[in-house]
This record gives C-alpha cells, structure tokens and sequence, in this order.
C-alpha cells in the first residue's frame, strides 16, 4: 500500500489511464507493475521478441567462384620427365 500511496496523476490527464501516457508524477518501475497486476492501469504494449543469433547473408549467383584445393600443392615423383 505504500508503494501505491506513491502513484500519483496529473488532473489534465486522460481518464484512461495507460501506464506509458507520461500523466504519472513521480512513479517507479515497480509501482506501475503492481498497478497492472491490480488492474488500475492498462500496460504498455510490449515488443516482440527478436531472433537471437546471426543470419547468413544471401549469396549472389554472379559472384559465386569455384573453390580453390586445399592444402599444399604436391610435388611430382617424377622429375624426370619434366626435363627432357
């Protein structure tokens, strides 16, 4: 009840009163939690929650490249050959 005691509104406010309407003097995070709860104050919409994580960027066909081997480039056996 003290908390609540705390909750005060402007007279040139709305007579619906929202709790993201900015006609509250002096209220706390909390009192307007608990006026919801009571039903004195409708609640402020709340976001949707975003996807976490990284999306892969879409790749482009025209730039798309073959991929190169990997490791290292073997050396022939026979040496040989390549001299005549």
């Amino acid at each position: 009840m003290d908390d609540l005691s705390s909750a005060w509104r402007r007279t040139d406010a709305p007579p619906e009163p929202r709790s993201d309407d900015g006609c509250w003097v002096h209220t706390l995070k909390g009192v307007f939690e608990e006026l919801e709860a009571l039903g004195l104050s409708i609640p402020e919409p709340k976001p949707e929650p975003k996807e976490r994580g990284r999306k892969p960027k879409p790749k482009d066909p025209k730039t798309v490249k073959p991929k190169r081997p990997r490791g290292r480039p073997r050396k022939d056996t026979n040496q040989s050959v390549g001299l005549l």
